[in-house]
């Protein structure tokens, strides 16, 4: 008889309302109806759009192995009284991410790279808001980055609010980005956090 082999223990975090865990295959369908979406893919600069069922797949595979590598936790949000995907938080870290230049991993230790996106039916919730701070949480206290970096288009003032309510602060106004699915470039403002700036998020609790 072979020996069993013991498995890895599931990778999640929870808030009051979510439970997050790293998305895989089984999330594909929820993966494509999210980004699918026009309100939400416009506001994402760096996805394809049309978003097809195959970038789906190729977003699924890269945020896993990414994943394995520890390099990116990209995480489905799923509300706990109904079961459903509301949302994809991620956290970015370039400092470890074999795919970024040795010089340009270097520079960005510590640092890691915040992102959000929710379900059009689930806007107005406070999801973004909520599985935001639970990954703050995660990468101040369990990784011990040193600083977050989130970047938001100018035309996106639901997103800049959700970042100041979390504590990040503006760090860099007005930079030109041109989006993957073609258009004029718009403008994308930075925001930055440290963990002694973010008391709202950690010590709070921010869910809502």
């Amino acid at each position: 008889m072979a020996p069993e082999t013991k498995r890895q223990p599931l990778f999640v975090l929870e808030t009051r309302r979510l439970i997050l865990r790293p998305i895989t295959d089984k999330d594909v369908d929820a993966v494509y109806r999210l980004y699918a979406e026009w309100d939400v893919a416009k506001t994402l600069s760096r996805l394809p759009f049309p978003f097809s069922i195959d970038a789906a797949q190729r977003f699924v595979a890269e945020a896993e192995s990414a994943f394995a590598q520890r390099s990116a936790w990209v995480l489905g949000a799923m509300e706990r009284s109904r079961s459903c995907f509301v949302s994809i938080v991620s956290l970015r870290i370039p400092g470890i991410d074999p795919g970024v230049p040795e010089a340009e991993r270097a520079e960005a230790a510590g640092l890691g790279f915040l992102g959000y996106a929710v379900a059009r039916p689930h806007w107005g919730h406070g999801f973004a808001t909520e599985a935001a701070a639970r990954v703050i949480d995660f990468a101040f206290d369990d990784l011990r980055l040193n600083r977050l970096q989130a970047s938001v288009l100018r035309d996106n003032p639901a997103s800049r609010r959700v970042l100041e309510r979390l504590g990040f602060s503006l760090a860099e106004a007005g930079i030109i980005e041109e989006p993957l699915y073609g258009g004029p470039p718009r403008l994308v403002d930075r925001y930055l956090l440290r963990p002694t700036d973010a008391p709202r998020a950690r010590d709070n609790k921010i869910d809502a």
